[in-house]
């Protein structure tokens, strides 16, 4: 879709924000520092199944510093450059919550034992994990990427039925297989993230009761998971009490962050690469690790702009209820991965910035309160599009 666009307009519809150039200059700097300054390899102290990603594999760091790009970079600008009308938004935000359903269906076929997930993707993520056979990863490779998606998806199905915008039938049915997928998982911050973010996007839009709603139903069954009921759909509560593989998962954890301050202290400055930017289960330990402070600085750069885009689309402006309600719950997704990045370390996964893809599309091309010289209108939704340039730049 982006590709057509741009050889309809014979010309780049997006302006890139200033932002996001530096983040991919530090990005790119801490790679190439660590390129031309190697380390010498490290003593590593984590267990054998973490020498299973591929990343880890490799000699060089620039393979996985380009995938991590692609991600933060890239396909947001893609994303910006086909949202160029409500419909297309509204096309891309259905294909995207789409998808996270039919990894929520996949996952539920897996737990009665019809092993799609395995079959499509390749990765049986049982094989390795022993004791935690029950909770699934759909098509993804862990549960925890499982959880991770239906908790970003989420905020946006909540603000757009508080909004009234798409089909309200659609949208209620989109719910319960969100959080089937969250409790299929058995992830212990898919749970927690799944109750900030329902509740935050709910008083955002000023819906008291359903944020009391949203927030009693979790704290159910955070309750049926402390009471230790026998049920595979509540071991994510059980493990969040200390129950199930939860002691497992806490000593991978303690040893990822273990093996991480152990490789900052040796190379504090320029750290040992971008193979290493996924095994720290902390995000911004990870970035230390893999590049330095220039990486987590350059990071922070990204996160903070996208945050300060969806506050300025989301709670500012004389924009449409609709376009609002989408930006405010596009920020509560990108934030509620940042909260859990403390405790995960997805990081170069695509569908991590899709979010920041619609903002830049909404924020280029969604009808604003005036209108600049020269914007391009994409057709009749954007005939007079603000294409907020001010908003970008800073």
């Amino acid at each position: 879709m982006a590709s057509v666009h741009v050889l309809a307009r014979k010309a780049l519809p997006v302006a890139v924000p200033i932002w996001l150039v530096v983040a991919v200059g530090g990005l790119l700097a801490a790679g190439l520092l660590v390129e031309v300054l190697p380390p010498s390899p490290p003593s590593r102290i984590l267990l054998d199944r973490d020498a299973s990603f591929y990343e880890l594999r490799q000699r060089s760091n620039l393979p996985v510093l380009f995938r991590f790009l692609f991600a933060l970079a890239v396909v947001p600008l893609l994303i910006a450059m086909a949202a160029t009308s409500s419909s297309r938004r509204s096309l891309l935000v259905s294909i995207w919550l789409g998808g996270v359903v039919i990894n929520c269906v996949v996952a539920f076929a897996d737990y009665h034992g019809a092993g799609l997930g395995q079959a499509l993707s390749g990765a049986d993520y049982r094989t390795h994990v022993a004791g935690e056979a029950d909770r699934q990863p759909g098509l993804t490779t862990h549960p925890l990427e499982l959880s991770l998606q239906c908790v970003m998806a989420l905020p946006v199905v909540l603000a757009r039925l508080s909004a009234g915008t798409g089909r309200r039938a659609w949208l209620f049915a989109l719910l319960p297989p969100l959080l089937l997928g969250i409790l299929l998982s058995g992830s212990r911050a898919g749970l927690l993230g799944g109750a900030l973010g329902s509740s935050l996007i709910l008083l955002l839009q000023q819906r008291v009761r359903w944020a009391l709603v949203a927030a009693g139903a979790f704290l159910a069954i955070f309750g049926a998971g402390a009471a230790e009921i026998e049920a595979p759909l509540l071991q994510g509560a059980e493990r969040l009490t200390g129950g199930g593989t939860a002691a497992v998962s806490d000593e991978r954890r303690r040893l990822g962050w273990d093996q991480a301050l152990a490789d900052i202290s040796d190379r504090p400055l320029l750290g040992y690469g971008f193979q290493f930017v996924r095994s720290a289960h902390n995000v911004y330990l990870q970035l230390l690790q893999a590049g330095g402070p220039l990486a987590l600085l350059a990071f922070s750069l990204f996160a903070a702009g996208v945050l300060r885009l969806a506050v300025r689309l989301g709670l500012t402006g004389e924009r449409r209820a609709a376009q609002q309600a989408l930006a405010q719950a596009l920020g509560v997704a990108t934030l509620v991965w940042l909260l859990t990045g403390i405790v995960q370390n997805s990081i170069f996964d695509r569908f991590l910035y899709v979010p920041a893809g619609l903002l830049l599309g909404l924020c280029l091309w969604a009808p604003g309160p005036r209108r600049l010289p020269g914007a391009v209108a994409a057709d009749d939704d954007a005939n007079g599009a603000d294409q907020d340039l001010h908003v970008l730049a800073e």
